[in-house]
């Protein structure tokens, strides 16, 4: 165990409140330094994690926008600082040997190539999140399934894509994985769950791909609903889901053009 567990599960939670980006980058660059000098190598990989997290939330908060009113240039820049904070997470792991972790630091740069629109590259460092996935990151096969599921899509894979995507939400509900998540961390199984439908859709319309409009709103409606009366215990994060209902509801707004 960390001897900073404490200011960790501090920062991943103001990470998730919407308007405390620059404090929550503020808290991770206080500590890093400490960190570092204590040689807790696992947690100064999870401090560039929470860096990717929170310029990924100021890149969709950017995204979430009319395209005519997003900021270019803030969207590219997260997007660069979302790499690099993958990149430094990947190289420690490597350095230090921390082989648990290999599997996350994948999923970290497959989120990162797929902001830059490198879908290629994004789904081959899933394809090896879900190879290298060990021990307590079991669950994460989960949430970067639904990741490869828009890979697929933006790849030119529309059916496959969307088979992906719709097998992997219901697993979150049906399977055992899903239910244990769900069971032993609510927030984290809410989060992956509701990303799926807006993330599908999206790719969706964005590589003209057709959409059943109808059973797409019955999708994000669902999604958005476990959110606004959340069937599990909120215990951390923003009880509201802000930055995912506001993702939810700009795909929404979409579909009534």
């Amino acid at each position: 165990m960390s001897n900073f567990e404490k200011e960790i599960s501090e920062i991943a939670t103001l990470r998730e409140t919407k308007g405390k980006e620059q404090e929550t980058l503020r808290r991770i660059n206080e500590l890093l330094p400490k960190v570092t000098e204590a040689e807790d190598w696992k947690t100064v990989a999870t401090l560039h994690w929470e860096s990717h997290l929170v310029w990924q939330h100021t890149v969709m908060s950017e995204l979430n926008k009319p395209s005519d009113k997003r900021d270019t240039s803030a969207i590219k820049y997260g997007t660069e600082k979302m790499m690099e904070s993958a990149e430094k997470a990947k190289e420690i792991i490597e350095n230090h040997r921390l082989e648990e972790m290999i599997g996350v630091a994948y999923r970290f740069l497959g989120r990162a190539a797929t902001y830059a629109g490198n879908h290629a590259k994004a789904k081959g460092h899933y394809e090896a999140a879900l190879n290298n996935f060990k021990g307590e990151n079991y669950w994460s096969k989960l949430e970067v399934n639904g990741f490869l599921a828009e890979s697929l899509v933006r790849l030119g894979q529309p059916k496959e894509g969307l088979s992906l995507a719709l097998k992997t939400f219901k697993d979150f509900f049906d399977s055992e994985i899903g239910q244990s998540l769900k069971k032993e961390d609510y927030y984290t199984w809410a989060i992956w769950m509701s990303g799926i439908a807006p993330r599908t859709y999206a790719a969706l319309s964005e590589t003209g791909a057709s959409i059943d409009v109808n059973k797409f709103k019955t999708w994000l409606m669902q999604s958005k609903s476990e959110l606004e009366n959340p069937s599990g215990a909120v215990t951390r994060g923003d009880p509201n889901f802000e930055f995912r209902i506001n993702e939810i509801d700009a795909e929404l707004e979409t579909l009534k053009r």
